[in-house]
C-alpha cells in the first residue's frame, strides 16, 4: 500500500459528505481512506457506510469517544500505507491538486509535503496560505537546522498544521511518534514539533489543495469556550521543549521566547473567535501569568531573542510584540475591537 489517509470524525454529519466526497474522487487506487468514527452519536456512521459498501478503498473503525489526538494515532496503528495524510471531516480537498501531491511526495522522497491551504471563514472572507511561491521547493533540514526552523517553522508557520502535510509513515512509526492526548489545543504543533528532529527532507509546494474550513462549532472552538486554551497552550509548549532536551536536538534556546509568543498569539486568536469577550480572554491571560508568571508569559528577554529572528522579520520588537497579541484580532476580526484599546490594559506586562 502506498497511501493511507485517516479521516477522524466525531458528530460531523454536517460536513462529512463534502469531505469523503472529495477523497473517493482521487483516482489512484493503491490507497485507503480510515474512517475513525470517535463514538460519534448523529449520523455521521451511517454516512460512513454508505462510502465503505460503494468503494473498497475506504475502511471504518469505531472507537469510544477519545478525542481527536487518540483517533488519528488509531489510524496510524492501523494504516498500511508508505506515506499518511490527515484530513479533518469538516474539510475537504482539491482531488487533482491533492493527487499531484501524494505523487510528488514519492517521487522525491519526501519525509514531509506541505501543500499550500485555503483558509475558508465564509463566503467573503477566504484567505490562501501559500507554502512557497514556487511550484516546488525541496528543503534537506540537515544542512542548517537553526536557519531552516527559523525560517520555515517560524515565519511560515506551516508547523500549525497536520491537514496540509503528507508524511512518510516511517518517519512517524519507526520513532513510536503519536498525538498527544494530553492535550486538547495545539495538537497538530504538537505532533509536528516532536517529529521535526527525525526529518530529513521537507517539500514545499504552491500549490492549494487543502480547503480548511473555520467553523464555529468545530471542536476546538467550543474547547476554547469553556476552558483557558492559554494553559494548555504553555503546557504543550513546554512538552516540547523538554523533548527536545532529552533527544539534544538543536540549541533553539535563542528562539524560545519568540516561539512561545507564536503559541500566544494563537491561543489569542482562537479565544477571540470562539467568545468574541475580550475581558474573558485577559481574564484567561491574567490567570495564566499568576501561574506561571510574566517573565514566562511575555519573557523579558524576548527583544534579545528577537534579533537572532530578525533577520527573517522585518518588524522591530515592540511591533512584533502587539502584532503577537492582536493580529488576528485585527486582521481576522477586524469589527470586534480596536487594539488601540486593549494594549493600556496589558501596559504592566510590558514596563
Amino acid at each position: 500500500m502506498t497511501y493511507s489517509i485517516i479521516i477522524p470524525i466525531y458528530n460531523k454529519e454536517r460536513y462529512l459528505r463534502r469531505c469523503l466526497e472529495s477523497i473517493k474522487n482521487i483516482y489512484i487506487n493503491d490507497i485507503e481512506f480510515i474512517l475513525i468514527d470517535d463514538g460519534s452519536s448523529d449520523g455521521s456512521k451511517s454516512i460512513c457506510d454508505e462510502y465503505v459498501k460503494i468503494d473498497n478503498r475506504f475502511r471504518y473503525i469505531y472507537q469510544e469517544n477519545k478525542w481527536v489526538s487518540e483517533a488519528r494515532n488509531n489510524g496510524i496503528r492501523s494504516s498500511k500505507g508508505e506515506y499518511i495524510s490527515f484530513i479533518d471531516a469538516d474539510d475537504k480537498i482539491d482531488t487533482l491538486e491533492y493527487v499531484k501531491a501524494l505523487k510528488i511526495a514519492k517521487e522525491y522522497e519526501l519525509d514531509i509535503l506541505n501543500v499550500s491551504i485555503y483558509k475558508y471563514y465564509s463566503k467573503e472572507n477566504i484567505k490562501t496560505i501559500f507554502m512557497t511561491d514556487k511550484e516546488l521547493e525541496i528543503t534537506n533540514f540537515s544542512d542548517n537546522p537553526l536557519d531552516f526552523f527559523c525560517c520555515y517553522h517560524l515565519k511560515k508557520r506551516d508547523i500549525n498544521y497536520v491537514g496540509n502535510k503528507i508524511y512518510k509513515s516511517k518517519c512517524i512509526k519507526d520513532n513510536k511518534l503519536f498525538f498527544s492526548d494530553d492535550i486538547r489545543i495545539s495538537e497538530d504543533k504538537n505532533f509536528n514539533y516532536r517529529l521535526l528532529p527525525f526529518i530529513k527532507r521537507i517539500g514545499y509546494t504552491d500549490k492549494v489543495a487543502y480547503y480548511y474550513y473555520q467553523n464555529l462549532d468545530s471542536t476546538c472552538y467550543n474547547v476554547a469556550k469553556f476552558q483557558n486554551i492559554f494553559l494548555d497552550a504553555y503546557n504543550a509548549y513546554n512538552m516540547i521543549i523538554e523533548f527536545y532536551k532529552q533527544i539534544n536536538f538543536i540549541k533553539l534556546e535563542s528562539i524560545y521566547s519568540v516561539w512561545w509568543m507564536r503559541n500566544l498569539q494563537s491561543a489569542w486568536s482562537l479565544t477571540m473567535q470562539a467568545t468574541n469577550n475580550l475581558d474573558y480572554v485577559i481574564e484567561c491571560i491574567d490567570e495564566l501569568i499568576d501561574i506561571y508568571g510574566v517573565d514566562k508569559i511575555i519573557p523579558k528577554n524576548y527583544p534579545e531573542q528577537l534579533k537572532v529572528y530578525s533577520k527573517y522579520s522585518d518588524l522591530n520588537y515592540v511591533d512584533e510584540v502587539k502584532e503577537l497579541l492582536f493580529w488576528h484580532s485585527l486582521h481576522d476580526k477586524k469589527d470586534i475591537v480596536n487594539w488601540q484599546n486593549i494594549y493600556p490594559k496589558f501596559d504592566k506586562y510590558f514596563k
